[in-house]
């Protein structure tokens, strides 16, 4: 099979997705659509029922006497959402908002477009419903960092950790066994799962010959080594927010879920939150309605959505929102401060191994997954991380095509030259990024996407430290299991690269240059300590609070599903205490 026929096939399950879409088979899970009307009040107002958004609103409603809206620009999610094995086939779809980003000076020179797509999802439970369901925490420095940003204690490590632990529903007998136990929670709304197939314990012992050490689990203050991979994945199950948190409240009262009504405006008098203005399809006439908020307005769109709702209503750069002739409310660093992990990818053929290509059931991840993180000075800091997919080379060339968006050519010659031999496909990348990207408004007008400015390797120390970070991964073809298995790197037909000699640092920096890819864990475009404060208010703004990735000042050490969650958990508690404190 060739990348063409890979995406081919892609393109059918897709549609055979979209007629099966008919039948809701998993409707149940999720709120009924509330029937709003212009005019009407709510104690809280949550804006976005994304990976943030659900919780906070599930965990606000707790309280029978408290009402609470919560307003999703998308739907339910479909089918392939709850299905692990059918994770790559959201993107493109309705159920992403098929954003993509500006171009930039070093924009992958092997992609489909310089304008690169990026899952976000539009959904209930949002991108925590379109990812590829990784689980991490971050590292305990990452959030003894933020503190310091904040000037807030609460913010440490050991403050932030029960909120970890009163999200997770934690299931492994070696972690649960293992002093990493302390770290996770086994009673909380998200379940998740390690990867404990054999095939991945060779790997796992290759890395550990270069003197990389197993670990049980790299969610602890331990963090340095490789492990088996952690899915939010339980009893077959993506555990979305949407499934974790809304689905279970979605029989009270004074919860309100109004599906596909989009927020256009933050209403906002004597810099005070007040309420919002949605727009929704009633038929086929566009209808605008103007709600209000008794309490607060919580906006949880996003790292993307967020700061172009900000900026619509008047939040933001001063200079930006008159070019657009917004008038001014607040003049914050909205949109600024956009940080994401820069990846490269790194293919090894085991051509010793000829097998068949596993048979994946539904419930199962479709890939052998194990994670690496790496310090090159020996400290407990890693610098590098590692997302390991042990697979075969049609399978491979699904996630080379269409997670990542690689030219076809570029995929033919590093996997589907390879026939049933077992690969190895990384995705490699620095965890402490220079460089800033941002987001701006197109325009005024909410129909327009925003744009989305990633930066990537704008700062010379990261494409100098990426170098440094695939150079040391690689090393592992020298380990025995490797050696024993035939192991050789695959490369791309690089023109500009292959004039330089692939032991030289040029040659790996044209490499990374072309195999370059974002890893989408987009943050910190309404930071705290300059946009919100340490209790995540709008700085300037009543009554109004963010609660997404947007408010994460510095890119912790992982992807962004835990630590997300737990932002909303420790927000929650936030507003119920300050909620008691407001007077009317």
């Amino acid at each position: 099979m060739n990348t063409s026929s890979a995406l081919s096939q892609v393109e059918k399950v897709k549609l055979a997705l979209r007629l099966l879409a008919v039948l809701q088979i998993t409707q149940y899970l999720w709120p009924r659509s509330a029937e709003i009307q212009d005019g009407q009040s709510f104690d809280y107002i949550v804006v976005g029922g994304g990976t943030a958004g659900a919780v906070v609103a599930s965990r606000l409603s707790e309280d029978p006497s408290i009402s609470v809206l919560l307003v999703e620009a998308g739907g339910d999610p479909p089918f392939e959402s709850d299905v692990p094995k059918l994770m790559l086939y959201l993107k493109n779809t309705t159920s992403d908002w098929n954003y993509t980003t500006e171009p930039g000076p070093y924009s992958s020179r092997c992609v489909k477009s310089v304008a690169r797509p990026f899952v976000q999802g539009k959904i209930l439970g949002g991108t925590s419903g379109a990812n590829y369901l990784h689980y991490a925490q971050g590292h305990y420095r990452d959030y003894n960092t933020w503190a310091k940003i904040t000037n807030d204690e609460t913010w440490r490590w050991e403050n932030v950790l029960p909120y970890f632990i009163k999200a997770e529903k934690f299931d492994d007998v070696s972690v649960l066994c293992s002093q990493a136990a302390q770290y996770h929670g086994t009673e909380g709304p998200v379940g998740l799962m390690r990867d404990n197939r054999p095939i991945i314990q060779n790997y796992l012992e290759a890395f550990q010959d270069m003197q990389k050490p197993i670990k049980d689990d790299l969610n602890a203050v331990d963090s340095v080594g490789y492990a088996r991979d952690v899915y939010n994945i339980q009893d077959g199950h993506r555990q979305s927010s949407a499934f974790s948190f809304l689905s279970p409240a979605r029989h009270r009262s004074n919860l309100f879920v109004w599906k596909n009504a989009l927020v256009t405006k933050i209403v906002i008098e004597d810099k005070t939150a007040v309420g919002v203005e949605v727009v929704k399809n009633v038929g086929d006439t566009e209808k605008t309605y103007s709600i209000r908020a008794i309490k607060e307005v919580i906006v949880s769109a996003g790292a993307i959505n967020t700061p172009k709702l900000l900026m619509l209503s008047g939040i933001g750069p001063k200079k930006h929102l008159r070019s657009h002739g917004i008038p001014l409310i607040a003049n914050l660093p909205v949109g600024k401060n956009l940080q994401d992990h820069t990846a490269a990818i790194v293919v090894f053929n085991m051509t010793k191994l000829h097998e068949n290509p596993p048979i994946f059931s539904f419930s199962d991840y479709p890939a052998f997954v194990f994670r690496g993180s790496v310090s090159l000075n020996k400290s407990d800091y890693p610098d590098y991380s590692t997302w390991n997919y042990i697979n075969f080379p049609n399978a491979l060339l699904k996630y080379c095509s269409v997670s990542y968006d690689f030219q076809n050519s570029v995929c033919d010659d590093m996997l589907a030259t390879s026939v049933n031999t077992q690969m190895l496909f990384s995705v490699v990348f620095g965890l402490h990024p220079r460089s800033r990207g941002k987001v701006l408004l197109r325009s005024p007008f909410y129909q327009d996407s925003p744009m989305v400015f990633t930066a990537a390797y704008l700062e010379k120390e990261d494409i100098d430290n990426q170098v440094k970070y695939v150079k040391d991964f690689i090393r592992v073809i020298n380990s025995a299991y490797f050696q024993s298995v035939g192991a050789e790197l695959k490369y791309p037909s690089l023109p500009k690269c292959n004039c330089k000699h692939k032991e030289d640092e040029e040659f790996w920096r044209c490499y990374i240059l072309c195999m370059t890819t974002p890893q989408h864990h987009y943050c910190g475009t309404s930071a705290m300590g300059s946009v919100v404060d340490g209790r995540l208010r709008v700085m300037g703004v009543d009554r109004l609070r963010v609660v997404d990735a947007s408010i994460i000042p510095i890119i912790p050490s992982s992807g962004l599903l835990g630590p997300v969650i737990t932002i909303a958990e420790k927000a929650a508690d936030f507003i119920k205490s300050d909620g008691d404190c407001l007077n009317f």
